[in-house]
């Protein structure tokens, strides 16, 4: 049996500084911006870079999430 796995979405998430709770601890809130599933790993590596450099509050992760499909040929 063979499975194939085709991509159906792809975005950037990136994990962003968002405050400071009232127990001291950081908050974080993620931003999500869509990509093409054929974007490569290190062209949206720089465009993560790229946009981190014009927030205001500094990056704590960035993140590809891919939305897989699996079926059987």
């Amino acid at each position: 049996m063979t499975i194939n796995a085709e991509t159906m979405k792809k975005y950037l998430q990136m994990q962003v500084e968002n405050g400071t709770g009232s127990d001291g601890t950081t908050k974080y809130v993620n931003r999500s911006y869509s990509l093409k599933t054929s974007a490569a790993d290190d062209k949206v590596y720089e465009v993560a870079t790229a946009l981190a450099s014009l927030m205001e509050k500094p990056y704590r992760a960035i993140r590809v999430v891919n939305t897989v499909e699996l079926d059987e040929q």
